[in-house]
């Protein structure tokens, strides 16, 4: 049985194009496939991720990050979800139906600035 070199590219690209999208789906957590959950609650982000390992009930910066200024005149709060392969921080602004996320940043366990 001879395949032509024709299909043989294209049954290794097809295979290539798969294996990259897996990759890419399991490689990125759901906060980034869900926009960095801006505009999300507290309470979806907590039902979601579970409880964060520390509140502040200040602005955090993130070192590796650029420091996330609240906006002014509100109060706002930052969670920090640590998990086995990083650390997720979330920054909420309150609002009438309670604390909403204006901002957040993920790093991956190992990096370093």
């Amino acid at each position: 049985m001879r395949i032509r070199l024709k299909t043989l590219l294209g049954l290794v690209l097809g295979i290539a194009l798969a294996l990259a999208f897996y990759a890419s789906y399991m490689h990125s957590p759901p906060w980034h496939r869900s926009g960095g959950m801006i505009g999300w609650s507290q309470a979806a982000i907590e039902s979601r991720l579970g409880p964060p390992s520390q509140v502040f009930e200040y602005d955090v910066p993130d070192p590796p990050a650029h420091p996330v200024s609240p906006p002014p005149d509100r109060t706002h709060r930052t969670l920090v979800f640590r998990t086995f392969d990083g650390r997720f921080v979330v920054w909420l602004k309150a609002e009438a139906q309670g604390y909403v996320c204006f901002g957040s940043s993920w790093v991956e366990k190992g990096a370093y600035y």
